[in-house]
């Protein structure tokens, strides 16, 4: 047996064994990587896959605003192959509404994105603004399973 008298070895007092599993212990993923994982799916029509969701969430984190990778979204040929190339306003917001929300929309809020788009309103903005809105969120609850695997790469629970 070997003593070795009077030593101190350093501790680790911010780490605690939870810290160890996937998922990093309790620490929620950034709102960024909540909000692409909810574009993604808002905008495709699907969940993320980890790659890609990871390549967006690079391209965030390099300077990419979430409105820019809202308009590569909705103008992608996965967009346009699940909604069509040629909609019009009104065809669009029903799109976001039964993709989206998994509604019909109701014509007071129809009627509401309808005016945003004709004064101005860019269509990734509306996209943004349902992908990040508090019904889209509430039936959406695994992005609040997204954990970081290996430090930058984002996984799903």
């Amino acid at each position: 047996m070997i003593i070795l008298p009077d030593l101190e070895f350093p501790g680790f007092p911010d780490i605690t064994p939870d810290d160890l599993l996937p998922g990093g212990g309790d620490e929620p993923a950034p709102d960024y990587v909540k909000n692409i994982a909810l574009l993604y799916e808002a905008a495709l029509n699907r969940a993320a896959d980890e790659p890609g969701m990871n390549f967006w969430i690079d391209s965030y984190e390099s300077g990419w605003e979430l409105h820019a990778i809202a308009e590569y979204f909705a103008n992608s040929p996965e967009f346009q192959q699940e909604f069509g190339s040629s909609l019009d306003d009104a065809d669009y917001i029903g799109v976001l509404y039964n993709n989206v929300l998994d509604r019909a929309g109701e014509q007071d809020g129809v009627t509401y994105w309808l005016e945003q788009l004709e004064s101005g309103t860019p269509r990734y903005a509306v996209l943004v603004d349902f992908a990040l809105s508090p019904e889209n969120r509430g039936n959406s609850p695994y992005v609040e399973d997204i954990y970081q695997g290996d430090p930058g790469y984002w996984l799903f629970q």
